[in-house]
């Protein structure tokens, strides 16, 4: 609230019909009041290993006493502190950090603005954090030996992918050049040359690579 002065006139008279007016000035001292909120900030979406960046609009809050300038900080909803990959910086009032994997999902972020009377008011935003797909990588390649015309079966210490995106299941090996003295067979159908297999055949034992004795 500010502070104003009012003036109200009056006059005044007696039983002998005299008069007078006069005017008397009214001053009020406003008290603070607390900033308000007048646009709700907007949810934002960031990717897994991708720089994330937000600047705060500029006119999320107001403070209805003039002269009052606001001071903004930034904690997590519930009131614990951001995570760790991400900061807030409250002079450029913005966003910014880099997510991993481990951070997929949703956080709910709280703004607070704080005037110079210590009266503060939030506003709280979602934040999404989607995956992004990630490349396998080869954990084991070693060599698989064997005597010839005999056949062996095929491990997880001799090859073996991992992903951070997908299950055993659906990382999928594709044979591109295939082997001159022999075949790689499932264990479950004998005799068949197959070209494609995943981590979980590996994984499960159900290959074998039988050499043709040549």
């Amino acid at each position: 609230g500010e502070s104003v002065s009012l003036t109200v006139d009056y006059a005044m008279s007696d039983l002998g019909g005299l008069s007078s007016a006069s005017t008397v000035t009214i001053n009020i001292t406003g008290g603070n009041d607390a900033p308000v909120v007048i646009n709700t900030i907007p949810d934002q979406s960031a990717f897994e290993d991708q720089l994330f960046s937000f600047l705060l609009p500029v006119d999320l809050f107001r403070d209805p006493d003039n002269g009052d300038s606001l001071v903004f900080s930034a904690r997590l909803a519930d009131g614990s502190a951001l995570p760790s990959w991400l900061g807030f910086d409250p002079q450029r009032q913005t966003f910014s950090g880099t997510p991993t994997i481990n951070e997929v999902g949703v956080i709910e972020l709280a703004v607070t603005a704080t005037d110079n009377g210590g009266l503060h008011t939030r506003d709280s935003f979602k934040l999404t954090i989607n995956n992004t797909n990630d490349a396998p990588e080869i954990a084991i390649n070693k060599v698989l030996s064997l005597a010839e015309g005999s056949s062996s079966g095929m491990a997880t210490s001799q090859l073996q992918v991992t992903d951070v995106d997908d299950p055993a299941s659906e990382l999928v090996y594709t044979i591109t050049q295939g082997p001159q003295f022999g075949q790689l067979e499932r264990f479950d159908n004998p005799g068949i040359a197959i070209t494609t297999f995943t981590q979980f055949d590996i994984d499960n034992h159900r290959l074998v690579y039988v050499h043709d004795g040549s």
